[in-house]
């Protein structure tokens, strides 16, 4: 059978699992409540944002242009336009 020694043992495991367990949730909790602060990031560095928000639109654009490329080949290929 199990000896007292090893269910003492395990309690204390459980015991010091469960206070890692209480702690990573306290900090979870933390994190989650701050704000994402994603205002005070763009203010800080506007020209980065700016920058960033070209490319994402060039890279949209570009694209899009492509699949306009695409579909208006295809349509005079048919005889649709």
């Amino acid at each position: 059978m199990i000896e007292e020694n090893e269910i003492e043992q395990q309690k204390a495991e459980v015991a010091r699992d469960t206070r890692e367990l209480d702690e990573a949730l306290g900090k979870l909790k933390q994190a989650t409540a701050r704000p994402l602060g994603l205002a005070d990031s763009i203010r800080e560095q506007p020209l980065l944002w700016l920058g960033g928000s070209f490319v994402v639109g060039l890279i949209l654009g570009i694209r899009n242009h492509r699949k306009g490329e695409m579909y208006y080949a295809a349509s005079t290929r048919n005889g649709l336009c």
